[in-house]
């Protein structure tokens, strides 16, 4: 199981999210999407609002190589090297990996910035709200709850018009309730 986390605030975005769900789908099945959300940026505050999504899904990918293929399909889709926090074309993290934990200097399992982001944890505990954290202990639900970040995430997006595991979202069985 891998939980991704996507992000962009440059260009058509919500046509970049198509897109990069297609591509993911290369090599992942997509088992559920979360809603896509509008957020402010944070850090870098001078620069357009940015979408956010959360991704569920099943990969043979081993943890590296499922960080290189996304790195190269961010590439791919024009995400230039930008400063720290800057804007983005595309922006593909790998949230979670199982309940793997891994800190080897190229990859940083569970994502080091999932916890106290509500951009995050929101669209994740609507594909995952009964996760349980590896480090934290707490289920997706809980950290969200417990969340004291005042981020205003707005509803952008409910259905992502692809379809996942067969079903084209909106049908009867809609993958995000």
């Amino acid at each position: 199981m891998v939980i991704l986390g996507l992000g962009a605030n440059l260009g058509d975005r919500h046509a970049m999210f198509l897109e990069a769900l297609r591509r993911l789908g290369s090599q992942i099945s997509i088992i559920k999407t979360s809603p896509i959300y509008e957020t402010g940026a944070r850090e870098v505050l001078d620069q357009p609002d940015f979408l956010n999504a959360a991704v569920l899904g099943r990969t043979t990918l081993q943890p590296h190589e499922l960080l290189q293929f996304c790195r190269t399909m961010e590439k791919q889709l024009g995400r230039l090297t930008s400063e720290h926090f800057g804007p983005r074309q595309i922006d593909i993290d790998i949230l979670y990996y199982n309940r793997e934990i891994i800190d080897d200097g190229g990859l940083i399992l569970p994502h080091p910035r999932r916890t106290g982001r509500r951009f995050v944890l929101k669209p994740l505990s609507d594909i995952a709200p009964d996760f349980v954290d590896p480090v934290t202990h707490q289920t997706v639900a809980e950290m969200l709850n417990d969340l004291d970040d005042i981020d205003d995430v707005r509803l952008f997006a409910k259905q992502w018009p692809v379809k996942v595991t067969g079903k084209t979202e909106g049908d009867e069985d809609n993958n995000h309730d």
